[in-house]
């Protein structure tokens, strides 16, 4: 005899096997807030972290300013020669990857020997400033130009051909030739300028297209 099919309903399960509707314990400890002296510990950090950023970025600004201060000439605030020294460095890089050409004017402002006779370091220097801010404005934004000894300044041309180059100088000439300036004392003088230029060729350090633009100015 084949026994019938039981259709009732199964047996509830017994307690210990239902699942429990309870929350464990680590359930009701993730649920809980932190408590105060965790709260005040992420706080810390994070104000410590928030006064760490600031100290490095004013050390940033304090080398950006100092690097500023290594490469400027105080008088006139052009470059000196290490800050021209680096600007000729990236032009070579340039010329090396991409072919850019460069070249680099070299100008002697004369009369100011006799300027200084006459009036001293301060009059000097003022004829100095007036020379730089002729120089300053006669050249392009892409353009570096520095001061070095004596006066002598130095103006490096960003891709810049020779004939552009010698267009370039004809400017700084009709500026610097004749300049008239007002000294400190109330006198006037006049400053002159005679300026030559080489390219920077492969191969070149710093120092050799600025003994070859000198050397050009002083053929003049």
């Amino acid at each position: 005899m084949i026994p019938r099919a039981d259709h009732s309903r199964p047996s509830a399960l017994p307690e210990s096997a239902a699942p429990s509707a309870r929350r464990g314990p680590a359930s009701e400890e993730g649920a809980r807030p932190h408590p105060p002296e965790q709260r005040a510990l992420v706080t810390r950090l994070t104000e410590e972290v928030a006064a760490l950023r600031a100290a490095l970025d004013a050390k940033a600004r304090q080398l950006a300013a100092l690097e500023i201060e290594a490469t400027t000439d105080p008088l006139t605030g052009l470059l000196n020669r290490r800050g021209l020294d680096r600007a000729i460095d990236r032009a070579l890089a340039l010329h090396a990857r991409y072919g850019m050409a460069g070249m680099l004017a070299f100008i002697e402002i004369e009369g100011l020997e006799a300027i200084r006779r006459s009036g001293g370091r301060v009059a000097e220097a003022a004829a100095l400033g007036a020379a730089a801010a002729e120089i300053r404005a006669a050249i392009r934004a892409s353009d570096h130009a520095a001061r070095l000894e004596g006066g002598g300044f130095a103006v490096l041309l960003g891709n810049c051909d020779p004939a552009g180059a010698a267009r370039r100088l004809q400017g700084l000439a009709a500026a610097l030739s004749p300049l008239t300036i007002d000294l400190p004392d109330g006198t006037r003088a006049v400053l002159s300028a005679r300026a030559g230029h080489a390219a920077i060729a492969p191969g070149d350090d710093a120092a050799a297209p600025i003994d070859r633009a000198e050397a050009a100015a002083r053929r003049i």
